[in-house]
């Protein structure tokens, strides 16, 4: 077993709690659990959708199922978990998990609000490619086709998180530009006009 490959899953689903203890997870979409649990969820869905890329269940990808996710699975539990979440390639790799879309969201808002990006989503999608990469070798199989359909999915979530945080960046400098054009504003109106201050002059003020 990765040790480390199992902290980083570790890491993401504590994570979670951080982001619930902001008022920045699952809970913002009206959700009552815990944000953790929809991260490992999608984790889940995430490998189900690569183990159908060979069209084969191995042993072994039911034992790291059980060793980095914490749950006991069989060959026979995956086969139909993926035909309960169907989990069809035409549609899942054009798809953001749940999870992705709340770190995106909370990602923006600190964004907007301060012009630093804290990149919790591209932190995710880190955990997601060292997971994916020790998945789709447990069988000692590779087939090129898992390793497309891995890569186009990654691809997927890249540039949406980078497009997301453009947009976010974009909204933060514009208000940033509305309030320096308010406050050239607000000193102008202070200034004197040049008749107003010729008569003051004048009067001897």
């Amino acid at each position: 077993m990765n040790q480390e490959l199992r902290q980083m899953v570790g890491e993401a689903l504590a994570f979670g709690d951080v982001m619930d203890e902001a008022n920045l997870g699952v809970s913002r979409f009206g959700h009552d659990e815990k944000t953790a649990r929809f991260i490992r969820l999608d984790m889940v869905k995430f490998l189900l959708y690569l183990s159908t890329s060979d069209d084969v269940i191995h042993d072994s990808e039911a034992q790291f199922f059980r060793d980095y996710l914490g749950y006991n699975f069989e060959t026979a539990t995956i086969t139909s978990l993926i035909d309960k979440f169907e989990l069809k390639k035409e549609t899942f790799h054009t798809t953001v998990p749940f999870s992705f879309g709340v770190m995106i969201e909370a990602d923006s808002i600190v964004t907007t609000q301060t012009g630093k990006n804290p990149g919790a989503a591209m932190a995710l999608l880190r955990v997601y490619h060292a997971l994916g990469s020790a998945f789709v070798q447990c069988d000692e199989d590779v087939s090129e086709e898992e390793r497309k359909d891995f890569s186009e999915y990654l691809t997927m979530l890249r540039d949406t998180i980078e497009e997301a945080g453009r947009n976010a960046m974009a909204q933060y400098e514009k208000s940033q530009e509305d309030a320096a054009g308010t406050d050239d504003g607000a000193q102008q109106s202070d200034a004197p006009a040049d008749g107003e201050e010729k008569g003051a002059e004048a009067s001897g003020e």
